[in-house]
């Protein structure tokens, strides 16, 4: 594989970009010509600065690939009427890439008449390339496509797709998406271009970052970060640029190397670091949900801050132990129970829910913003009796164990099945978050769990903030499985549901003793 040197790889490949560049008068600067020379990756990721015109390289690079797959076409070889995807969260964050080509195949008289200009109504643009005389199927198809529309990338399977601004996904699954319609086409030199500026250093994007930036041979995989300051054209001094110490001066450090020294700065804390990751424990092939199967609701109930119903089916895995599966969630702010209760009743799994399984967090008897407990509103309207634990999340000289400690040991991975005892589904964006594995889908912030760091810098406790999912999580952990707690010396048995306090003046809010 080509490693970084200050002149491009003298290969075939690299030879045959140079001749185009040339022929299109396009002159990389020095990264730029190590970015094109990592053509045998098929997936690159490029995290630019601020101004690097990351935009720039991948439509000249999408470009070249379109290109070749036209003489390649012309020569009897490859694939006839080959495709090249723009995607971006909205149309309109492909419009730099797509105009960088348009006007490059322009140039070589390549555009077909039949092209269309980028289309600012939000709705997708196709160019052709090819001679002008050529029936427009036989060229090479550009479209752009809404990462928000994904379903319609189904059916066909390009030889390029640029995502653009791709930090600006709130989930990896666009990314997925893509590399399964490469897969097809794999074998021809199908290429996957992902740009994008660090939009804070939490979320999918970065972690992909960190896992391909020295390359990843299995995965066909590299990053590489793209400073601001190494676009010589427009930082001409580098590094030492006016322009750039100016910004630097005027900014944090965490800042200044996110946006413009393309490096993430994750924050140091998080409750989950090391134990939770998207790419280990989020998999829509094992979290889905079955309709042959029960569900259980686990629940944090909130107002001002967010409500969490995490949707459970637990089945086993192949070694036959229990697996929990997070098949969906509901994650809403500034909703009633009603309101809530409104959307729950609307999913398709409501009907399987076993509704005197379900765990509340153990205060559920005291969020009562219009005067009637969330547990009884629940049970009145859908006959849900919700189960109430008090588990203890703070650690301290008289608790061994805590919720926390149950979820870490859910979290990591066995060795054997090479899967974690709980699996969420992409559509637990609100857990992911709170994880670190990606934005709030609400706020579209990093909203993650962390853990109250002192005045001299160690770890004391849990903020009790961006936690509802993973408590909601970890009430329903420690309510199906139990858990081993010595407290002042006296040993608790593992899988014993009990009330801690008395609810007899209530039955609403009781569940039976198992």
């Amino acid at each position: 594989m080509p490693t970084l040197e200050k002149t491009p790889v003298e290969s075939d490949e690299m030879l045959k970009r140079k001749a185009f560049f040339d022929a299109i008068g396009y002159e990389p600067f020095e990264k730029e010509w190590y970015l094109h020379s990592l053509y045998e990756y098929q997936n690159l990721l490029v995290a630019g600065g601020v101004r690097f015109s990351k935009s720039w390289f991948a439509g000249k690079e999408g470009a070249f690939v379109c290109y070749d797959c036209l003489m390649k076409q012309m020569k009897g070889e490859g694939i006839e009427g080959a495709r090249a995807w723009l995607i971006g969260a909205d149309y309109s964050q492909t419009k730099p890439e797509w105009e960088y080509m348009m006007h490059t195949f322009q140039g070589l008289g390549l555009w077909h008449p039949k092209s269309t200009d980028f289309r600012d109504d939000g709705k997708p643009s196709r160019g052709y390339i090819g001679p002008a005389n050529w029936d427009y199927d036989k060229c090479v198809k550009v479209e752009n496509r809404s990462a928000a529309q994904l379903e319609k990338i189904g059916g066909y399977a390009p030889m390029l797709i640029i995502l653009c601004e791709a930090a600006q996904n709130p989930t990896e699954y666009v990314l997925k998406k893509c590399q399964e319609r490469l897969a097809q086409t794999r074998k021809y030199g199908s290429r996957l271009i992902v740009v994008g500026t660090f939009e804070g250093s939490m979320g999918w994007y970065p972690q992909y970052f960190t896992r391909w930036e020295y390359g990843n041979h299995e995965e066909q995989a590299i990053a590489v970060s793209c400073p601001s300051w190494e676009n010589v054209y427009e930082f001409p001094l580098g590094r030492n640029d006016p322009a750039i110490l100016q910004i630097e001066r005027e900014n944090t450090k965490e800042y200044f190397d996110e946006r413009y020294g393309g490096k993430p700065c994750p924050p140091q804390g998080m409750v989950l670091a090391g134990y939770f990751s998207p790419y280990t424990h989020v998999n829509d092939d094992i979290a889905y949900f079955d309709e042959n199967e029960e569900v259980l609701l686990w629940y944090d109930p909130g107002f001002t801050h967010p409500s969490a119903i995490e949707v459970i089916q637990i089945r086993k895995d192949s070694l036959g132990d229990m697996m929990v599966c997070v098949v969906d969630e509901v994650y809403t702010i500034d909703k009633y129970a009603s309101e809530v209760m409104d959307i729950v009743m609307t999913k398709e799994w409501y009907p399987n829910v076993n509704k005197s399984k379900c765990t509340v967090d153990y205060h559920g008897k005291d969020h009562n913003a219009i005067g009637i407990p969330v547990v009884d509103q629940w049970y009145n309207r859908t006959g849900i009796r919700f189960r109430r634990n008090k588990v203890d999340i703070q650690k301290n000289k008289n608790i061994d164990e805590t919720g926390v400690d149950v979820l870490k040991n859910f979290l990591k991975v066995n060795s054997i099945t090479n899967h974690p005892k709980i699996v969420l589904s992409s559509n637990c964006k609100g857990a992911i978050a709170e994880g670190g594995g990606a934005l709030n889908p609400i706020t579209g912030k990093a909203t993650v769990w962390m853990h109250h760091v002192n005045r001299e810098g160690y770890v004391d406790g849990y903020v009790g903030l961006h936690d509802d999912c993973w408590k909601a999580i970890i009430y329903g952990l420690w309510d199906r499985f139990g858990y081993a707690e010595k407290r002042k010396g006296k040993t608790k048995p593992k899988a014993i549901n009990f009330i801690r306090d008395s609810v007899m003046d209530n039955p609403i809010s009781m569940y039976h003793v198992s």
